[in-house]
């Protein structure tokens, strides 16, 4: 009985940190260019990779050159 009571206490912990990403999977970023502007850009981005805590995304510049970024999960949407 101990050890359920354990895993659900755990559990809420665990789901947090489930990825809900795919690589190949087309996204938008929430970027702020610095963190004292209110301003906000939705850039569209493709997931790269995928690690504990963020996630890597490519994003297409204006010159057609891709750049790879690591962002926080929470600032992806899924399109």
């Amino acid at each position: 009985m101990y050890i359920n009571l354990m895993f659900f206490a755990l559990l809420p912990k665990v789901s947090e940190q489930l990825n809900t990403f795919v690589v190949g999977q087309q996204v938008v970023w929430s970027y702020k260019a610095h963190h004292s502007h209110e301003a906000i850009q939705k850039v569209p981005a493709e997931v790269v990779k995928l690690g504990a805590k963020r996630v890597q995304i490519r994003v297409r510049q204006e010159n057609g050159e891709f750049v790879k970024r690591w962002v926080n999960q929470s600032k992806l949407e899924q399109l």
